[in-house]
């Protein structure tokens, strides 16, 4: 009775309830973790990811499910793999040893549970129970103990335990026709998950501490071979342990008691348990989304309620800034729309300039289910907006003498003293109107107001770089989308210019939207890193860019943009600074300890720069003539070094704006000075840090996983930002895409994002979800962006390419509606100029069965272990193609070997090191990758492998090809088995055109790289075949020849020879 009528449990409450880390009874529970290749002729008891959600909640359970379902195959993969390497068995006296060795998983010393604290009031399992690991490196390589000496805080390890069975148990498991599992066969009996707390040495001391226990300057090598790594448990599991071994009483064994093997992960791929926590925690949270978002999200009511035409908050006008080159740009632009130019008077502009502020004809009155909730948020996000527009400005500006003209004020032209529109923070409609934007009414007429960019100062560094690219229509039309409020969504194809799109809405959006604050997300470091640098290039000051994340390293740039380097930059520019006020105190004869701290700097700014500057503007408005502004200009001896003579008395009005840029130089000045006040008054690093993230950054860059991560850490630090911009949207997981919109707490029950910009591309790769029962029942691998694309949500697709030559593109443009070339990829000389020594710029190389010397055994694909494909034939041939182009002259940075297979990967690897790392002409190439990991990059010449001769494999998916495909610029070259790719229905519309050109290699011995005269790209002339490898490979082998002895003799003559490019490959995960 009691069990029939209990409440039932809420899902919350049985999840808080739930441990994190997989035990040994899931671990191999073929019902929750199939193993099997799934056929799709099956149900499956999982839950599935569909286009529609019953609620936040239903969403959330869902992806919670079956994300640790999927972090658990992973794990059981993991745990196989070093099981069947370690060698677990017993020694005469019956005591369990390991004879063999596993990089990932070593020994136990030692293990004991040192503290078990009492439950919280409320709870009914410990508050935490902490444990001491001991291992012992010495016996390890030395590349692999410094990875175990790597392991630090937060990180996951895997206590196991492992009786090792008798042959015969194992023999009559198989004899009963089952298959033994790995845990049978090697008798692991016990798994049990915790997290790194700490890592001492023998000695000791703290090792990888990033709590600041440890200064830099007490840091030393760790001592000895054995380390002591303090780890806390699951409270839950611990808990569920304790009651069972209470239950069976005595003769049960205690897990915690026979731990004799410790492994760890890849860190990259053992972040599972984080993302665990940030999904659980939005569950126990009231999770609210923006009232535009939520129905469309969840898959209800109109898929376009969320676009920026059915929202009201809409801008009118926008400031582009240096999106158009030139006048012609604004009219090509908009077809559609008639453009009419003015000036800043609002008078027709016979003449225009960039930059150009369009204002678009008013909006008819949306009638949307996204309009409900917005008109009560648009007064707390002005509030919001002008809060934070305010917080940068100095403290000069906020006294009554500064108010005459604070920071921001409207100059002449009607626009704020930065050159933004005057009301452009608060988002409103009609504040933002430019003169003669009544002439707007006609709903295709369009005014553009060019306006002359006011003066930032006098030295080079003041001038802001200008836009360089001639965005498309469809671009510019996302630029306008992604600035207005709502979602926006774009569709980039390969080499289309989403990374420009994207930092030209953020460059925008930052001049339009100064108070405003962007989280950048993106799936991988390296477009991370692509997008960061071109923001460098624009007008953004550094200050307010902020890395987070490892990858932060591999920044190709002089600065140093993570959270340490930001307030280090910031305290050395504040030294910088107070020297320049030091300077100026010198010349105005005033005391030089006004330039001691950023607070007396500000009384300086007040007492002695503003009013000498106000006193400036009354009496050259007062006299008026064109030599009164050099005369009574009062900072001319501070900008004595000026480049450039600042008055030329010739105009009163030009020299006049010339001081009003010198002026602003100032303001900037002390402006920056009033931003490093806050790091002068907080002495604790911790709270620099703190304080830079959550006030001073204005555009956060991080990885998706980094925001999974560190979920609740932004919460507890108030992290805000109005703007989401994601890149690699169609690659990432649908939660890894949710969680970042909901990084910061809700205000007064209401959601403070604005914008949410989704860039992506759907027919490329997916998200990488391993168990295939996980990716075709459950569509684990349906990221946000696809789904919202399947919802049949509006989207812009660009649609013109600078990539590739216009032939490559058509190996893949057949995936896209009407995907054009963009002018560069026919113009420029890179792409008119065929490639040297090779007829044709791409090709399909059939590769057929390969002999080893003395050998008559035929050989195509291998296997060695199952699904690690190798096809030494391939690798073979396309290493002699690599040598052939590294002969002919080409860079090796400039060619990247792709395959298919992990396999081939680390077989090309193998070759390349016997056959061409030492040999000074041939050197390595810039990267030998799977296609799936080289989504998202590119290179001028791309050799792939497609490795299979017996079954097609998954070069079958689309989505693979076209990367496969659209990697390269200038040249492509394809190894595989033609009897086999030719006749797969998916791959026809590829293989009708490579397969028109000969399918062995076509070649100009002769030319070279550097010859001044080249064949036009197109015509492939008389090439010489070469009918099979063993041709090629002489003819490479004969060249090698003439180079080795064309070095000799330069050596001779005393000319040397220039060693290649070495590259040193990266480490990189498997596919």
């Amino acid at each position: 009775m009691v069990s029939t009528y209990e409440r039932r449990r809420f899902q919350t409450e049985i999840i808080n309830d739930m441990p994190l880390y997989p035990t040994e009874a899931i671990l191999w529970d073929e019902n929750q973790v199939p193993s099997v290749h799934y056929t799709g002729e099956t149900c499956l008891a999982l839950p599935k990811l569909n286009l529609q959600f019953l609620d936040p909640t239903d969403y959330l359970l869902r992806n919670f499910n079956l994300f640790r379902l999927e972090a658990t195959y992973e794990i059981r993969e993991d745990i196989a793999d070093v099981l069947g390497r370690v060698g677990c068995t017993r020694d005469d006296d019956d005591n369990v040893v390991f004879k063999g060795w596993a990089r990932m998983a070593l020994p136990l010393v030692d293990f004991a549970v040192i503290e078990v604290q009492k439950p919280n009031v409320g709870e009914n399992r410990p508050a935490s129970v902490t444990a001491d690991i001991v291992i012992n490196t010495a016996g390890l390589r030395g590349d692999v103990r410094s990875e175990w000496d790597e392991v630090k805080q937060h990180d996951v390890l895997f206590l196991m335990t492992i009786d090792p069975p008798e042959p015969g148990d194992v023999a009559r498991l198989t004899g009963a026709g089952t298959v033994p599992s790995p845990a049978e066969r090697h008798g692991l009996s016990c798994v049990r998950g915790c997290e790194v707390l700490e890592v001492k040495d023998e000695e000791g001391s703290l090792m990888n501490d990033f709590t600041g226990r440890v200064k830099r300057e007490d840091w030393k090598p760790p001592a000895g071979l054995k380390r002591t790594i303090t780890v806390a448990l699951d409270t839950a599991q611990y808990q569920m342990d304790m009651n069972h071994l209470q239950a069976v009483g005595a003769g049960a064994e205690d897990p915690y008691a026979g731990f004799n093997l410790l492994m760890r992960r890849k860190p990259k791929e053992n972040n599972f348990k984080a993302v665990l926590e940030s999904i659980r925690d939005l569950m126990n949270e009231v999770a609210i989304m923006p009232d535009w978002l939520e129905k469309v999200f969840l898959g209800y009511g109109d898929p376009a309620a969320a676009m920026y035409q059915n929202l009201p908050n809409q801008l009118r006008t926008i400031d582009f800034k240096d999106t158009f080159l030139d006048a012609q740009h604004v009219r090509d632009s908009f077809p559609g729309h008639t453009v009419q130019f003015v000036d800043p008077r609002g008078q027709p502009d016979e003449a225009p300039k960039r930059p150009f502020r369009v204002t678009f004809p008013a909006a008819p009155q949306p009638h949307s289910e996204g309009q409900k909730g917005v008109k009560r948020k648009r007064g707390e996000a002005a509030e919001a907006d002008e809060a934070a527009g305010t917080e940068a400005a100095p403290a000069a500006a906020t006294s009554s003498k500064a108010g005459s003209k604070p920071a921001s004020a409207p100059t002449e032209n009607g626009t704020a003293a930065n050159g933004n529109a005057a009301a452009a923070e608060t988002d409103e409609v009609d504040a933002t109107a430019a003169p003669g934007a009544a002439a707007a009414a006609d709903s295709t007429q369009l005014i553009a107001q060019s306006y002359v960019p006011q003066d930032p100062g006098p030295y080079p560094q003041d001038k802001p770089p200008e836009n360089a690219v001639r965005f498309t229509p469809v671009q510019v039309e996302a630029i306008k989308s992604g600035v207005q409020p709502g979602l926006t969504m774009v569709v980039g194809p390969p080499g289309t210019g989403k990374t420009d799109t994207a930092v030209q809405i953020m460059h925008v959006l930052y001049h339009n939207c100064p108070g405003q604050r962007t989280l950048l997300i993106t799936h991988s470091n390296q477009a991370l890193n692509d997008l960061f640098e071109k923001i460098l290039q624009r007008d953004v000051p550094a200050r307010y860019l902020l890395r987070l994340g490892m990858g932060e390293q591999e920044l190709a740039t002089e600065l140093d943009f993570s959270r340490v380097g930001r307030v280090n930059a910031m305290l050395a520019r504040r030294l910088q600074l107070l020297a320049e006020v030091e300077k100026m105190a010198k010349q105005f004869n005033v005391a030089e300890d006004m330039a001691y701290t950023c607070e007396s700097a500000g009384y300086f700014w007040l007492l002695h720069v503003l009013s000498r500057w106000e006193r400036f503007q009354s009496e050259a408005q007062r006299v008026k003539t064109a030599e009164c502004v050099k005369e009574l200009f009062p900072f001319k001896e501070y900008f004595a070094d000026a480049p450039e003579q600042l008055f030329h008395s010739s105009s009163f009005a030009a020299d006049m704006e010339k001081a009003r840029g010198c002026f602003r130089h100032l303001r900037t000045m002390f402006q920056e000075l009033e931003e490093c006040r806050a790091f002068e008054l907080l002495k604790g690093q911790a709270d620099r840090v703190n304080y830079l993230m959550t006030k001073q950054a204005k555009i956060v860059a991080m990885t998706c996983t980094h925001a999974a991560l560190k979920r609740r850490e932004f919460l507890q630090l108030g992290f805000k930002y109005d703007n989401l911009l994601m890149e690699e949207s169609a690659q990432i997981l649908e939660i890894e895409t949710f969680i970042p919109m909901l990084l910061q707490k809700q205000e007064d029950g209401l959601a403070r994002l604005k914008r949410v910009i989704l860039i992506g591309d759907h027919h490329q790769l997916p998200p990488v979800v391993k168990n295939m029962a996980f990716q075709k029942h459950s569509h684990l691998d349906q990221s946000l962006f696809t789904r919202f694309v399947r919802l049949g949500m509006p989207y812009l697709q660009l649609n013109a390419q600078g990539r590739a030559r216009p032939g490559l593109a058509n190996l893949y443009n057949w995936r896209y509606q009407q995907l054009g070339d963009l002018p560069n990829v026919q113009q420029q000389p890179a792409y008119l100029q065929a490639n040297a020594g090779l007829a044709f710029d791409y090709q399909f190389i059939d590769v057929p069965d390969y002999y080893l010397p003395n050998d008559p055994t035929p050989r195509g694909e291998s296997e060695p272990i199952p699904h690690f494909y190798q096809n030494v034939g391939e690798a073979e041939y396309l290493v002699t193609w690599y040598q052939y182009m590294r002969l002919a002259g080409y860079p090796a940075n400039k060619i990247s070997i792709l395959t298919t297979y992990n396999g081939q990967k680390a077989l090309l690897r193998d070759v390349i090191e016997n056959r061409c790392a030492g040999h000074p002409a041939f050197g390595r190439p810039h990267k030998v990758a799977t296609v799936d990991k080289y989504q998202g990059q590119q290179n001028d010449y791309i050799l792939l492998s497609l490795v299979r001769t017996r079954a097609v494999g998954h070069i079958r998916d689309v989505r693979r090809l076209v990367v496969a495909m659209s990697r390269s610029r200038l040249g492509l070259y394809i190894f595989g088995r033609q009897s086999l790719f030719a006749n797969c229905y998916e791959l026809q519309p590829t293989l009708t055109h490579l397969l028109k050109r000969p399918t062995v290699p076509a070649l100009h011995p002769r030319e070279h790289v550097q010859d001044a005269k080249k064949r036009p790209v197109g015509v492939s002339g008389q090439p010489l075949l070469m009918p099979s490898y063993q041709h090629m490979a002489q003819l490479v082998e004969e060249k090698r020849l003439e180079w080795e002895a064309a070095t000799a003799n330069a050596a001779v003559a005393g000319l040397g020879n220039a060693a290649p490019e070495e590259e040193v490959y990266a480490e990189e995960d498997d596919a």
